[in-house]
């Protein structure tokens, strides 16, 4: 049921979300600098390639929500109260959108999985492509992580949905 504590407890999880989404992006960049200036050979280069572009992926993604979720948080307590109506018209549309956008990026995300868990069976044993077995590993590893992130987002998500369609009557 839509309670405004509900409302409180969804937004104040998403901002620690996007908040836990830009820790796991900067210590993705921390280790690609790391394995940039430390690794000596072609699959450290790899995988500092992929930590790299992920971890500024992952900070990108959890960006919004840390930085809006405690205003819009507020807004809809107010809605609720005040202007019930707004949760019909402008809430319930926006959380269906985020819904459309979290499947898309859960679909990107298992593609990429499986690209880079095919470069890493591909050229595992291959002495000369150790650089794409190391893109292959950290772009399977990294996505696996925001994949998991992603679904719990999403199922968060589709439970809020479903209380707004029930509160509004929809």
């Amino acid at each position: 049921m839509l309670t405004k504590e509900y409302i409180e407890k969804y937004f104040l999880i998403e901002k620690q979300d996007g908040l836990m989404m830009m820790i796991a992006g900067l210590l993705a960049i921390v280790l690609a600098v790391f394995f940039f200036i430390k690794g000596n050979d072609s699959f450290s280069k790899g995988v500092a390639i992929i930590l790299l572009a992920t971890g500024i992926w992952q900070m990108m993604m959890g960006f919004p929500g840390f930085m809006h979720s405690d205003a819009h948080r507020i807004d809809m307590v107010y809605a609720f109260d005040m202007n019930p109506n707004q949760l019909k018209e402008a809430e319930l549309p926006r959380v269906e959108k985020t819904m459309k956008n979290m499947r898309n990026y859960r679909i990107l995300e298992a593609c990429l999985f499986a690209v880079g868990l095919t470069l890493f069976l591909i050229f595992y044993n291959n002495e000369e492509k150790q650089l794409w077995v190391g893109l292959g590993l950290g772009l399977a590893a990294q996505v696996l992580v925001i994949f998991i992130m992603d679904h719990f987002a999403a199922k968060r998500a589709e439970e809020y949905w479903f209380y707004l369609k029930t509160f509004v009557g929809r």
